[in-house]
């Protein structure tokens, strides 16, 4: 189980890097159109993030559910609803919906964060 799960985290960390690559503008110039480099690497950084959320969050339970005899985990819906979202943003073009599931994506860790902060 160890080594499933540490196989799953390793190439969940190389996702994370694919997102961090389509997010960030690469210093080719003076200056980088930063609507154009959105566009060019939405794809990637929704597809990247859905397989780090499909690895995380859906494979590791149900990889732990089956390694642990006798466990009834639910599966993670809310990570199977994110991941669709994700998909939903490689396919569609409209920016409320790219808005919409980047909020989705930080309110719940910015909740997460703030009392971790303000307590110290």
């Amino acid at each position: 189980m160890t080594l499933a799960a540490l196989a799953v985290r390793a190439v969940a960390c190389l996702a994370i890097y694919v997102v961090s690559v389509a997010a960030l503008p690469a210093p080719e110039g003076e200056s980088t159109d930063l609507r154009e480099r959105f566009e060019s690497g939405r794809r990637l950084f929704f597809g990247g993030f859905a397989f780090f959320v499909l690895l995380v969050g859906v494979v590791t339970p149900i990889v732990h559910r089956l390694m642990t005899p006798g466990s009834d985990w639910p599966l993670p819906w809310e990570n199977i609803l994110f991941i669709a979202l994700c998909v939903a943003c490689i396919f569609v073009g409209r920016r409320w919906l790219h808005g919409l599931v980047l909020l989705v994506l930080i309110i719940p860790l910015a909740l997460e964060w703030l009392p971790l902060s303000i307590a110290g």
